[in-house]
């Protein structure tokens, strides 16, 4: 529990719980003030405290604050709890409704894109049995000048494609050393390639 005075020597306690809740939501936030008015109380709630106390504040009326507070706070962690359950049940039912591999390997890709917020990228798919690599996602924005894939393919993917081994039929066989561990190269100073 955060327990603070709306007004602070060097800023607003307003300003500072609104920041707190964005950041941490679920540390529920007791404010203070001698200066206790309706629009204050309603203020403080709209930027995310739990309760309001007016100075001097009673024992009995801090205990209870506190209490319901941490209550609040274990309601906030258990409603985050059952939304994050929720979502991943969601993405396992959209991915389970999918039986062919490559429109499989796609729905998940573009889900992890989502989950890690990226915008733009390509995703490419290696077939042992092929020596040019298919481009399996295409995240570019519309309309906006980008790197084509064919750059990558023939720039930093490049001493990839030469050197990777073939891969057997059953993926079960391989052994230790043909298993290459993933690497990040550097395709310039604000883009990465993870291979």
């Amino acid at each position: 529990i955060l327990f603070m005075d709306l007004i602070l020597p060097d800023g607003n306690g307003l300003d500072l719980i609104e920041q707190w809740h964005k950041r941490w939501s679920h540390i529920p936030v007791l404010a203070v003030t001698a200066f206790a008015t309706v629009d204050t109380a309603v203020a403080a709630m709209k930027a995310g405290a739990a309760d309001v106390l007016r100075k001097p504040v009673e024992t009995e009326d801090l205990i209870l604050a506190m209490r319901k507070a941490q209550q609040h706070g274990e309601l906030l962690r258990e409603n985050q709890s059952l939304n994050n359950a929720v979502h991943i049940l969601s993405i396992a039912q959209t991915l389970a409704g999918l039986s062919d591999k490559k429109t499989l390997l796609k729905t998940y890709l573009r889900l992890i894109t989502r989950e890690l917020k990226i915008s733009e990228g390509f995703t490419f798919f290696f077939d042992a049995h092929r020596s040019y690599p298919e481009l399996l996602l295409d995240l570019r924005q519309a309309g906006v000048g980008r790197t084509e894939p064919q750059e990558l393919i023939q720039g930093p993917l490049a001493p990839f494609l030469r050197s990777r081994s073939l891969i057997p039929d059953n993926v079960a066989e391989m052994d230790s050393v043909t298993l290459v561990p993933p690497t990040v190269a550097a395709a310039d100073e604000s883009r990465f390639v993870i291979i």
